[in-house]
């Protein structure tokens, strides 16, 4: 192949099998021939889009764009881009270009309206964070994310409010379907699903996900912090529960008290112990 064209039909052959990867090498290949063809940057910002690298997406949409300012197909896919990344206010910037472009045209013009209303949410979204108010973090967070499912923090602070409302099914559901690959490898979210172990009462793989994490940062004071937790339950419920085997009910009521003590938060747990020690008494 010798012509950018030749590339470009090439890259999109391999893009409608879904082949990426090879799509991308080839789109770049016609770039290295001739760097003006605004196609060729939109067409692979298709396929980092697809593989939810919207990073890359958005400055290959953006090369587009800068070689041809004026085509609202490529500036309705960065609006798409700026949505599913939560950068709404330059969005909204996006979608009002289209309609000055295209001033007849409905769909814009419903895109900005929706915008505007997602803006106003998302403002909303972070103040109630603020609050720590997580049922309405909760409620909002629920229906940003539908729209902004690319934005990292947005997923963070949403699954955290699921977790202050004790909606752990819900919180690992949203782990485990709503997360990319490389989102769940991160440290963040690592610790986060590593919490939900921890409070399901699941402590064998907390701890195995927190092996994992304090191989890579070591020295993380909330990383540590649950780690002595860990350990403290493990080693007091098991003479708690030596002590009330042995019938020396009394003395067990204090060694349950002394567990309630160490993590007041973990309500689950904290509840078999309060009925533990109702048993003792």
């Amino acid at each position: 192949m010798t012509t950018w064209e030749e590339f470009k039909e090439k890259g999109n052959t391999e893009f409608k099998k879904k082949n990426y990867n090879s799509a991308i090498e080839l789109y770049s290949d016609g770039i290295a021939i001739d760097p003006d063809q605004d196609v060729l940057y939109s067409n692979r910002a298709l396929c980092y889009k697809a593989m939810e690298n919207y990073r890359q997406a958005l400055q290959d949409i953006q090369k587009a764009l800068d070689l041809n300012p004026a085509n609202v197909k490529n500036l309705k896919r960065k609006f798409e881009l700026l949505l599913i990344t939560g950068k709404l206010p330059e969005a909204e910037t996006v979608i009002q270009k289209c309609c000055n472009l295209e001033p007849r045209e409905f769909q814009h013009k419903q895109d900005l309206s929706n915008t505007k209303a997602n803006i106003a949410l998302m403002n909303s979204f972070y103040d109630e964070f603020t609050r720590k108010n997580f049922e309405k973090i909760e409620e909002i967070g629920g229906k940003l994310v539908q729209v902004c499912h690319g934005n990292y923090e947005l997923k963070q602070y949403y699954i955290e409010a699921l977790i202050h409302n004790n909606k752990l099914q819900e919180a690992t559901k949203f782990w485990t379907t709503k997360l990319t690959d490389k989102e769940r490898s991160s440290d963040e979210f690592l610790f986060i699903i590593c919490r939900i172990f921890y409070l399901e009462g699941n402590f064998e793989k907390s701890k195995q996900t927190l092996k994992r994490l304090l191989q890579r940062v070591n020295d993380n004071p909330v990383y540590n912090r649950l780690h002595h937790i860990l350990n403290n339950i493990e080693k007091e419920k098991e003479v708690a529960n030596k002590i009330f085997k042995d019938g020396k009910y009394a003395e067990a009521i204090d060694a349950y008290s002394k567990l309630l003590e160490i993590d007041p938060e973990n309500k689950l747990f904290n509840s078999t112990i309060y009925a533990n020690r109702g048993l003792c008494k």
